[in-house]
């Protein structure tokens, strides 16, 4: 998995959680299109996706204590139309 810098990770989870994103928790799952992407894990935090259909990915938080915030980017456009969605697996603070 690429890594990015500390900052961009923080910056992203911030923006994500003062945002209505989707949100899952410790093995729930949540949906991405084939250009969405997870673009960071925390240390001991992971999610594991599988290809539901050509369109769709079903991903599953895989360890407890850990959650994924995600949002999309107006400003990416992946295909002219369709909004970039990143995710970010994270320790749940609570």
């Amino acid at each position: 998995m690429r890594r990015y810098p500390a900052a961009l990770f923080t910056l992203i989870a911030l923006a994500a959680s003062a945002t209505a994103c989707g949100r899952a928790r410790a093995l729930e799952s949540f949906t991405l299109a084939p250009s969405d992407l997870i673009i960071a894990e925390s240390r001991g935090c992971s999610a594991e996706c599988r290809v539901v259909t050509p369109q769709q990915r079903t991903c599953t938080v895989r360890d407890y204590g850990c959650r994924v915030v995600c949002t999309s980017l107006p400003q990416c456009r992946t295909d002219g139309a369709t909004m970039l969605k990143v995710c970010a697996v994270v320790k749940d603070q609570f």
